[in-house]
């Protein structure tokens, strides 16, 4: 029998096609959109100093007596000091030929994509953690149950209302809008509420369709909330003693403020910067940010501690 030309004789006479590479999609960055921003300018120190008057109070005279009791008008400061964050690639001369100009623009666009999600990681983790002065969501309102016991805590529309209510009973009026920013894990729990989707309880009319075209939007109008946002940057924690994120014990932490509660203070804009590594016949580039993140006032925050398994059904 004559034995076959088969496809993997001629292997090397097989053209080959390339698709064009694809990228690791990034969430959108919302920490430096959805807090207060104030640049410490270029040159002015490397602290944003922030004087804050405090108030007076007024008290009951008697007819008759004299008013003696003047008080003192004082000021505190409050601080946010920017740190650096790094991220760098080294492209050999070889490389650079190989993958043309498409190559290094690539590369560039996922350093970039590497500080934004940094950025906003260390924005969004000021909820769970607090700022590097140790000021944080907490200390008067916080909701959910904050630890080990977070993971069976699942959110409901009452909690929110509960959050905007503490928010608006603030002694210091707390400034408007109110946002807030959770895992979609725990924005589904409270569309589920509102709007269910399957059952005898499932409603597609009214205020229902109205919640899900809002939340679609990213423009919660509900609530009295002005913007309800979900961000897998959010980090997810695990209490279980052999860790699976995302498995029942899971839970994580956003919150519902003012954007003046939280200051993003940039130091500068992120820079590109290449250098010449000739030894190595390679180029350099190194990408930079300088910032900083402070809770101004925890009072115009609370802390939203709750359930954040994958969803089953």
């Amino acid at each position: 029998m004559v034995a076959p030309i088969t496809s993997t004789e001629l292997v090397q006479m097989e053209p080959k096609l390339i698709l064009p590479a694809k990228f690791t999609l990034q969430a959108k960055t919302l920490a430096t959109q959805l807090f207060h921003k104030e640049a410490l300018p270029d040159k002015q120190g490397r602290v944003l100093n922030q004087p804050k008057y405090g108030e007076f109070e007024a008290y009951d005279a008697a007819e008759g007596i004299e008013v003696d009791n003047p008080q003192k008008l004082s000021t505190t400061n409050w601080t946010v000091e920017p740190t650096e964050i790094v991220a760098q690639f080294l492209l050999t001369d070889v490389a650079a030929r190989v993958g043309g100009e498409n190559h290094l623009s690539n590369a560039g666009r996922i350093l970039g994509e590497a500080m934004a999600k940094k950025v906003d990681k260390k924005g969004l983790a000021i909820f769970k953690d607090g700022d590097a002065k140790g000021n944080a969501f907490g200390t008067t309102h916080a909701l959910g149950t904050v630890g080990s016991n977070s993971a069976t805590t699942t959110i409901t529309v009452p909690h929110v209302n509960a959050a905007v209510a503490r928010l608006e009973g603030n002694s210091e009026p707390t400034p408007k809008p109110i946002r807030m920013v959770l895992r979609a894990e725990q924005m589904r729990k409270l569309l589920n509420a509102v709007a269910p989707v399957s059952g005898t309880n499932a409603i597609y009319g009214g205020i229902s369709e109205e919640v899900l075209k809002q939340y679609l939007k990213h423009d919660f109008k509900l609530f009295g909330l002005e913007g309800g946002f979900i961000s897998p940057n959010v980090d997810r924690i695990s209490t279980s003693s052999t860790p699976v994120v995302g498995d029942a014990n899971t839970y994580a932490v956003g919150a519902i403020f003012s954007p003046e509660s939280i200051w993003y203070v940039p130091v500068d804009a992120m820079t590109v910067e290449k250098e010449r590594r000739m030894k190595a016949r390679s180029w350099l580039y190194q990408a930079s940010h300088t910032f900083g993140y402070g809770v101004y006032n925890e009072k115009w925050g609370v802390k939203m501690s709750f359930e954040a398994a994958d969803p089953t059904s």
